[in-house]
C-alpha cells in the first residue's frame, strides 16, 4: 500500500497543479478579452463624440443660414444689433450643447478605458493567483510526503 501512496500523491498533486494553472490561464484570457471589449467601447465613444459634434455643428450652420434667409427675405440687414444678438445667442446655446455632449462622451470613454485597465490587472492577478495556488498545492503535497 505504501508503495502506491507516493505515486498517487504525485499524480494527484500534478493534476491539481495542472488544473489550477489551466483555470488561471482561462480566467486571464477571459479578463484580457473583457479588456479588449472595454477598449473598443472607449474608442466607439470617442468616435461617437466626433460624429455627434459634426452633426450638431451642421445643425447650427443650418439654423444660422435659415435665420439669415428669413431676415434677408424680410429685407432686414444681417449686421443689425438684433441680428447679431440672435446669432450670438444661437451660437452660444449650440456651443454649450456641444460642450455638454462632448463631456458626456468623454466620461463614457474614460469609464471604458478605466474598466479596460482593471480587466488587464484582473488578468495578471488571475495568473498570479493560479501560480500561488499551484505552489501551495506542491508545498502541501511535500508536507504530506514528509509526514509519511
Amino acid at each position: 500500500m505504501a508503495a502506491l501512496a507516493l505515486p498517487a500523491l504525485i499524480i494527484g498533486t500534478a493534476a491539481s497543479v495542472g488544473g489550477q494553472l489551466m483555470a488561471g490561464g482561462q480566467k486571464a484570457a477571459a479578463a484580457e478579452f473583457e479588456s479588449q471589449q472595454y477598449a473598443q467601447q472607449a474608442q466607439a465613444a470617442k468616435t461617437a463624440a466626433l460624429q455627434d459634434e459634426t452633426a450638431r455643428r451642421r445643425d447650427l450652420t443650418s439654423n444660422l443660414e435659415t435665420i439669415q434667409a428669413i431676415r434677408a427675405g424680410r429685407g432686414v440687414g444681417s449686421g443689425s444689433p438684433t441680428a447679431m444678438a440672435i446669432y450670438d445667442s444661437t451660437i452660444s446655446r449650440a456651443e454649450d450643447d456641444i460642450y455638454a455632449s462632448k463631456a458626456n462622451y468623454a466620461a463614457k470613454a474614460d469609464l471604458a478605458s478605466r474598466a479596460s485597465i482593471l480587466s488587464q490587472k484582473k488578468a495578471s492577478s488571475s495568473l498570479l493567483a493560479a501560480n500561488l495556488g499551484a505552489l501551495e498545492t506542491v508545498g502541501s503535497a511535500a508536507f504530506k510526503y514528509g509526514k509519511a
